[in-house]
């Protein structure tokens, strides 16, 4: 499901555990079961990457907001009047 936690991706992972020691000479759900490992797998790999992507995107944004204040105060100083 979108919305899975970590806990519940362990619990799934335990469960086609379980059930490929049971139903052994299954090949039909034991591909069924690959099938599913793959895409759990793929599905962290990319929720993964979608959280370091956005924890990019903050430390950029940051940046930018650093550089905003300095340009900014250089604006500000040049601004002012000089004393003689």
């Amino acid at each position: 499901a979108p919305s899975a936690t970590p806990r519940d991706h362990a619990r799934a992972l335990q469960l086609f555990e379980q059930i490929e020691k049971e139903r052994r000479g299954d090949a039909q759900l034991q591909n069924l079961i690959g099938a599913l490992r793959a895409e759990l797998a793929e599905r962290r790999r990319l929720e993964e990457k979608t959280r370091d992507e956005a924890r990019r995107a903050d430390d950029a944004e940051h940046k930018l907001d650093a550089l905003k204040a300095i340009e900014k105060n250089l604006m500000e100083r040049e601004q002012r009047p000089r004393r003689p």
